[in-house]
């Protein structure tokens, strides 16, 4: 009698250890995919707006001359595109390295690029997310 009690005992503790790793386990595949997806989402969102600065530069390229704008900038003007609205950042700003700030007014999320004039031309370049 004594040996039925203790393995039954010993079956019930099993199966509780076995749900507690099995609890464990889901919970930290869960946790993999919830990050996998943040990630997936922030990489999309950065190759869309990757993607748009593209077209934000060729609209600033078709409104200025190269120099222009830049002197446009840093009278402390705002530049509106689409939905982004786009201006010159002081505190990051130092000789010939010039940072503007691009801020999605509808998302309401700030990103810094470098405004670089070559040929009368403006590039953007993306400095992060």
């Amino acid at each position: 009698m004594q040996s039925k009690r203790g393995s039954i005992i010993t079956a019930v503790l099993l199966l509780i250890l076995a749900g507690g790793f099995s609890i464990r386990n889901h919970r930290l595949l869960r946790s993999h995919m919830y990050i996998e997806k943040g990630l997936y989402s922030v990489d999309v969102r950065i190759q869309k707006f990757l993607q748009e600065l593209e077209l934000i530069e060729t609209i600033i390229n078709e409104r200025y001359v190269g120099s222009d704008f830049l002197v446009h900038m840093k009278k402390g003007r705002k530049e509106k595109v689409g939905v982004y609205s786009i201006y010159y950042d002081e505190g990051y700003n130092e000789g010939t390295v010039h940072v503007l700030i691009v801020e999605d007014t509808v998302l309401r999320y700030l990103r810094r690029v470098e405004l670089k004039v070559q040929d009368e031309e403006i590039q953007l370049i993306n400095k992060g997310v």
